[in-house]
């Protein structure tokens, strides 16, 4: 599972999710709306192979992070609000019509790109200095172990 690499990523986002604000308040919610389609993305891909279900733990986790997409489109400005939940929602059903990956991929980098344009913001930011391990395995432990266990 892709997880554990991200889990600092989105434990940090998380106190964003609040209120709508001006545009540059959005950047981190639509990083976050972002980096979690394109998780669903990358995890379909696994539960998918030659168009046959070969994890279904795998496409359930695709689904649930892109519940967590609409849960954060949900508190975008309400001029990219609709849009961007019919994107979404469009992607839960190419997941549970078990699209190809190919086909879920293009419409997330779609998704990603027309965010990043709409609200002028770079999606991979590269952070200033190299994270913390240490810091990264206290979030995971705090945010993730729960439900994916100690050694993720």
């Amino acid at each position: 599972m892709i997880l554990i690499g991200v889990a600092a990523l989105l434990a940090t986002s998380v106190f964003t999710l609040q209120k709508p604000g001006p545009i540059q308040d959005q950047a981190p919610v639509v990083r976050r709306l972002a980096a979690t389609a394109q998780l669903a993305a990358q995890e379909y891909r696994i539960g998918i192979v030659d168009g046959k279900v070969v994890s279904q733990a795998e496409i359930d986790e695709a689904r649930l992070f892109l519940e967590e997409s609409r849960r954060s489109a949900a508190v975008l400005p309400p001029e990219a609000r609709q849009e961007t939940l019919g994107q979404i929602d469009s992607l839960l059903q190419l997941v549970g019509r078990l699209a190809e990956p190919d086909t879920v991929d293009a419409r997330v980098t779609r998704l990603a790109r027309s965010l990043a344009t709409r609200f002028s913001i770079t999606l991979d930011e590269i952070p200033a200095g190299t994270p913390s391990l240490a810091r990264g395995a206290a979030v995971y432990r705090t945010n993730c172990a729960g439900c994916h266990g100690s050694l993720g």
